[in-house]
């Protein structure tokens, strides 16, 4: 029994430090550098920012050429951070922009949340477990494992519109939106290659981790043993 309470014990332990690493490598990929590195293969009086080469986040676009007039500007990517309006042909493009990063800040949220829940359940039931009914540790660590595990398939899920989004910028035109592929002239479009930023490598360990933080809770749930409560009996003698 009591090393079945110490596998339990560990993993649970390493489900949340797993969840904590998600919420603190999830944050710096969000926030912090590129997602995308864009390679000009020639250089060329720049009538924009296409020209250069550039790094890519969620938010927007920064040329990173030295001794040039776009350097360290930064351009953005989100369309209500533009003046002018878009046509439909490029809404794809832009409901994917807007809902990947959304949706990743509302998924270390939401960790955030059910991991400070489940910890305050637990710590309760460990400290008075007379007060709490025998499973209500097992139940709240299985359905934390389940609400983890349904975050970390839409943390996946804005992964897949990232890619996405770039997938349809190859064919979605609108003059207007210069950040996208389809806009740009043909003479740049064929030297300009991509490559994977830090940032987008940083996001994938994260929903790895993320998984592994839901999985080792659905595990915890499965070794729990309902905590021993020793009563005292007293008898009253009868006179």
């Amino acid at each position: 029994m009591r090393s079945i309470r110490a596998i339990w014990l560990g993993t649970i332990v390493f489900g949340f430090v797993c969840g904590v690493m998600f919420t603190l490598v999830g944050a710096i990929a969000l926030s912090l550098g590129s997602w995308i590195d864009y390679h000009v293969g020639f250089s060329v009086t720049a009538p924009s920012y296409v020209y250069r080469d550039r790094e890519r986040t969620l938010w927007v676009e920064c040329c990173t050429n030295s001794n040039d007039a776009f350097s360290g500007m930064c351009f953005p990517l989100l369309p209500f951070q533009f003046n002018q309006s878009f046509n439909r042909k490029v809404q794809p493009v832009l409901n994917s922009r807007i809902a990947t990063p959304y949706i990743q800040a509302a998924a270390l949220s939401l960790t955030f949340i059910v991991l400070v829940c489940t910890l305050i359940v637990i710590v309760r039931v460990s400290r008075r477990p007379e007060k709490w009914k025998p499973r209500t540790g097992q139940y709240t660590v299985l359905i934390s494992g389940n609400f983890l595990w349904m975050i970390a398939l839409a943390y996946f899920i804005s992964l897949v519109l990232f890619f996405y989004s770039l997938a349809v910028e190859n064919h979605r035109l609108d003059s207007q939106l210069v950040s996208a592929r389809a806009s740009w002239p043909q003479s740049i479009r064929s030297v300009t290659f991509y490559t994977l930023g830090t940032m987008l490598w940083l996001a994938v360990v994260s929903n790895i981790l993320l998984l592994l933080s839901s999985l080792s809770f659905l595990l915890g749930s499965s070794l729990y043993a309902p905590p021993k409560i020793e009563r005292t009996l007293t008898h009253s003698v009868v006179v």
